[in-house]
């Protein structure tokens, strides 16, 4: 809950986040980390659902450009998929990702407002 300089309203599970404090944006981050089971940002691991279907589009593609290779398909279009696994790759290993993801994740869990 911002505005938390103004007082405390009696409000379950909520969190007083003033923006002149820092603390109280890390401890924000803090509950964040906890709802979603986040334990160590260091650790490879799979967090969600979403990872297990990610992994799964990869092989798939991955296959898919293996038999390509081998039927000695167009470079060009074993490039797209080529393109296509590595961003998938950069998606578990959280080297990129999408917004969206997150909004959803965290606007399911969270009230967040003005």
């Amino acid at each position: 809950m911002t505005k938390g300089d103004l007082g405390h309203k009696d409000w379950k599970e909520a969190d007083l986040v003033i923006s002149k404090d820092d603390e109280s944006f890390n401890n924000l981050f803090s509950k964040i980390e906890e709802k979603l089971q986040i334990k160590n940002y260091e650790e490879p691991g799979l967090f969600s659902t979403r990872d297990l279907d990610l992994i799964d589009k990869l092989l798939d593609l991955l296959l898919k450009i293996k038999d390509d290779f081998k039927e000695e398909h167009s470079y060009d279009l074993m490039t797209i998929a080529i393109q296509e696994a590595y961003h998938l790759i950069k998606l578990l290993s959280g080297k990129e990702y999408n917004p969206d993801d997150i909004y959803d994740q965290v606007f399911s869990s969270f009230c967040v407002g003005k």
